[in-house]
């Protein structure tokens, strides 16, 4: 079995978990580079293997080159057992890893500001995240359709969006980072588990159906600073017995 890379504008072919390889065999192939940072350098753009069971190691250099980001719908190997994320990568594409369902933890590196829209949409398998405290935006839908029970937002995301942590119907607890000023809509839409929501008192607004079908949310404590509550917010939330709102 081969993998199949594209790499800024190159072609490389590499035997299973033989990266060493990658030099052998290489022909030139026109790329469209996106640029996800003005110091782009490499970015990896495909990766075809779809019955491949193995856990996959992302290089941190190609031919001298760092791989700073992975390329939207990046992922063809569905049927890996995880990922390895080098070092000095900050961008994650749109559906990189999307579907990968085999895949139980990712764990971001430090270098690691941007994920895209769908990024880890539906990796049903997905029990463990550990984000980096160097992340700054989190794309729409991004871990739609998780499984893990919390996860730590770091200070420093100012940007987190649409539906980003919907239909994760594990997830208890949440702790929005005071860097974030903006729940947006449906960020937490039926997050069925959901029991203990932590708003900060830089938030200004809470969008359409933010927390729509959290059923087993109890206690919801809205901040001061909060001026906008969109429509059916909290819609389907019956086990709520109360909601503290601002007093303005």
């Amino acid at each position: 079995q081969r993998i199949i890379l594209y790499v800024s504008g190159i072609q490389y072919y590499a035997l299973l978990n033989s990266y060493n390889e990658f030099k052998k065999n290489y022909s030139i192939v026109k790329q469209n580079i996106p640029s996800y940072s003005d110091d782009l350098i490499a970015v990896i753009n495909r990766f075809n293997g779809s019955n491949l069971r193995c856990r996959i190691s992302i290089p941190q250099f190609i031919e001298g080159h760092p791989v700073v980001a992975i390329d939207d719908d990046f992922s063809g190997l569905k049927s890996a057992s995880g990922f390895t994320l080098p070092d000095g990568l900050e961008a994650i594409g749109k559906m990189a890893f999307s579907r990968c369902n085999n895949v139980t933890k990712f764990k971001m590196p430090n270098s690691l500001k941007f994920i895209g829209t769908c990024a880890f949409y539906d990796c049903n398998a997905l029990t463990k995240v550990a984000l980096n405290e160097g992340l700054r935006q989190i794309g729409h839908y991004a871990f739609s359709l998780a499984r893990f029970e919390n996860i730590n937002i770091p200070e420093g995301v100012t940007e987190i969006g649409v539906g980003a942590f919907a239909l994760c119907d594990s997830l208890k607890s949440i702790i929005i980072p005071s860097s974030i000023t903006n729940v947006s809509n449906y960020m937490f839409q039926q997050c069925a588990a959901l029991t203990d929501v932590h708003l900060p008192d830089t938030l200004t607004s809470i969008g359409n159906y933010a927390f729509y079908g959290c059923k087993s949310l109890i206690d919801v404590a809205i901040p001061d600073s909060v001026s906008s509550i969109g429509d059916y917010a909290f819609a389907g939330c019956n086990l709520i017995k109360s909601i503290t709102l601002p007093d303005s």
